[in-house]
């Protein structure tokens, strides 16, 4: 009998143990603010959107600039088409930074709205 309460206690333990191990602290909020920083390719003022290509290097923008983007998928660059209503006050060439306004579809180029997009330099 004594066997066997020793067997459940330590069991009941191991398993409060293993459980308490599976949580986390909470930290407070999560920020879920979604940002994309890259150099715009193309501009679209008519249709209020413009293509980004994500984390590329001045050096390699002026390789590609001017090519159409669908010859760009062997290229490994990551490029979105971002909704924007203020599209006519950027230009080719700004290196940017764009906040996500809700989700991203999935195709390619990635489409997204923007919400906020900085102009860095």
């Amino acid at each position: 009998m004594r066997n066997r309460m020793d067997f459940w206690g330590l069991f009941l333990l191991g398993a409060a143990l293993f459980i308490g191990g599976c949580t986390t602290a909470d930290e407070g909020p999560v920020d879920m603010e979604m940002t994309v920083e890259g150099i715009i390719l193309e501009v679209n003022a008519a249709e209020g959107r413009i293509l980004v290509a994500e984390d590329i290097s001045r050096e390699k923008y002026e390789e590609i600039k001017g090519a159409d983007w669908p010859n760009l998928a062997d290229e490994g660059i990551s490029l979105y088409f971002f909704g924007y209503s203020a599209a006519d006050q950027l230009k080719a060439g700004d290196r940017v930074k764009v906040w996500i306004d809700g989700g991203v579809d999935e195709s390619w180029p990635a489409q997204a709205g923007a919400e906020k997009i900085e102009v860095l330099g």
